[in-house]
Parts: C-alpha cells; structure tokens; sequence
C-alpha cells in the first residue's frame, strides 16, 4: 500500500491523493475513506476523484491536524468500501454512425473489428468516479491489448 500524500486545498479543506496508476484497490481506499470522513464533525462535503479525495470542512471549527490524521486512518481500512456498488448493465452498439472509431481502433491494436466487439463486450468494468461532464464515467477494466490513445481532437 502506498501512503497518500495529503495536503491543505485553501483555508477549508484538504486533499488526500494517491500516486498513479488508478487500481481498483485505490479507488476502494478512496471510496472507504469517503463513506467514513463524511461522519466526521465539521466536515461539510466530501469529494471523491480518481486517485483522490477532497475534504470540505468548516475552519472555525475542525481541527486540520486531526482531519489529517483521520484521513491518513481511514487510508489504511479500507474494508469498508468492498460491497459498495452495483451492477449495470449497459446495451452497446458498435460501429457504424455510433461507432465511426471502431476501424481505428482495430487497426491500432491489430485485432479484427469482430474480435475488438467481442473482447470489449466480454470486459467487465469499474467505475471510478463520474466526471465534470454528465454521465461522463472514469473506469478501469479495460483489457490491456484494447488501449489505444486519445484523438488528437
């Protein structure tokens, strides 16, 4: 386990932060630490990320020392997150107008169209945290040989 670094983020709270790669053991420390920061007194909001977790708090109140040290103990259980979550199945259609990229995407991992459906449909994935932009997921599981870059646009 890597210790994560936690630092000040203005006057009101606080960033515990874990060095890449995103893992699916780090974001269930990132989970567990989120579900038990928010019962802590004078803690206003909780802001789980990849990787991270901010931690709004009211200063007139809490003490950033201890939230640190709260922070660093709930880092090191993270039991409680392994039964969050839940299964979705999600319908998918590959190529064509929904997919123009799947050509592309095949000729850069040299697999046939057929074979990047098939290894893609058959994943199983996790998602990490929803991002800025709605219903944008952050997720892990995606089979090694399917990694291909982002567009340039």
């Amino acid at each position: 386990m890597t210790e994560p670094r936690i630092f000040p983020f203005g006057d009101t709270a606080l960033v515990c932060e874990a060095p890449p790669p995103a893992t699916l053991d780090c974001q269930r420390r990132v989970w567990s630490a989120a579900q038990a920061a928010r019962d802590w007194p004078h803690v206003l909001e909780v802001v789980p990320g990849m990787n991270n977790l901010t931690v709004i708090y009211d200063p007139l109140e809490a003490d950033p020392d201890d939230l640190t040290a709260r922070l660093k103990a709930a880092w090191a259980q993270p039991g409680i997150a392994q039964d969050l979550g839940r299964e979705v199945e999600i319908p998918v259609q590959y190529g064509g107008e929904f997919g123009p990229d799947l050509k592309t995407v095949a000729d850069h991992t040299g697999l046939t169209v057929k074979e990047v459906v098939e290894r893609h449909a058959g994943g199983e994935y996790i998602v990490f945290f929803l991002g800025f932009q709605p219903g944008f997921a952050y997720m892990g599981g995606l089979e090694a040989a399917l990694h291909t870059p982002r567009r340039a646009e």
